[in-house]
């Protein structure tokens, strides 16, 4: 399955340009990363691919047939502000709404709601309104939601800035599954540190268009190139560069060590 951009830009109504002739393909069983600064314009990369916002030009495809409609039930966005998009009375009925939006009988329902509830630790929450939870509680429903709801496409705006450690594990758990039941994974952020621990691939966003595209291998251990964009370079390749300057920079953390530890023994044995 691939979720692609073609030449797609778009122009807010006060005339506001805020993506410019982006392509990219993502496909299932990958964790895509879309990096980049405050105001590249991930935010509204991410609602054109839900189909929450219309290209002003360019289309957008899932398997080369333009989105419509129907793909919204296919779908599920985090937005960044998770508080806006929990609707219903108690945090029970929100996680079920997507889920009997797709005509699941109640017993199916029931069971999507407590596993979900169960997942992301939030049992004690189900009479409650979502008007009345943190930011963190109402990060962690919408994201039981997501769960409930099972979509193919799952996109996720900064999933982990209203999250605390706990919830963070968590999410990276919800997101592996994904992954492994093959399903498109994307993730907007301009965190590089989580960028490097989880992506497969890596599209860097500026000013409105992609500049670099790559596997997160490749990508995020050009340091300087980070730096020049706006973006902070993740930390185990940074070291790494200062550590070993006539080297290539690693991305792993047991690389760096693997040098470090080579370095340590060449100096013992001399």
């Amino acid at each position: 399955m691939i979720l692609s951009l073609r030449n797609v830009s778009y122009i807010y109504p006060d005339g506001t340009p805020a993506l410019r002739n982006v392509s990219l393909d993502v496909r299932s069983g990958e964790i895509s990363f879309i990096l980049g600064p405050n105001g590249s314009g991930k935010t509204t990369l991410l609602l054109l691919m839900a189909g929450l916002l219309t290209p002003t030009e360019g289309e957008v495809l899932l398997n080369g047939n333009p989105i419509g409609k129907w793909f919204r039930r296919r779908c599920g966005i985090l937005f960044q502000d998770p508080r806006d998009q929990l609707l219903a009375p108690t945090v029970w009925e929100d996680i079920a709404l997507a889920p009997r939006q797709l005509g699941l009988d109640e017993g199916t329902v029931s069971e999507r709601v407590r596993e979900a509830l169960q997942f992301f630790g939030i049992e004690g929450l189900v009479s409650r309104s979502p008007l009345r939870l943190s930011r963190g509680q109402a990060a962690r429903v919408a994201l039981a939601g997501l769960l409930a709801h099972d979509p193919e496409v799952l996109l996720l705006d900064e999933p982990w800035a209203s999250l605390d450690a706990e919830g963070t594990e968590r999410l990276l758990d919800l997101v592996d599954r994904f992954r492994r039941r093959d399903r498109i994974v994307v993730i907007s952020s301009q965190n590089s540190d989580l960028a490097a621990e989880i992506s497969d691939v890596v599209h860097v966003l500026r000013d409105g268009k992609i500049v670099m595209s790559g596997s997160a291998a490749d990508l995020l251990v050009r340091v300087e190139e980070l730096r020049k964009m706006g973006i902070r370079p993740p930390l185990i390749p940074s070291v790494s560069k200062i550590i070993f300057p006539s080297d290539p920079p690693v991305l792993r953390l047991e690389d760096l060590l693997g040098r470090l530890k080579r370095l340590t023994m060449g100096e013992a044995r001399s």
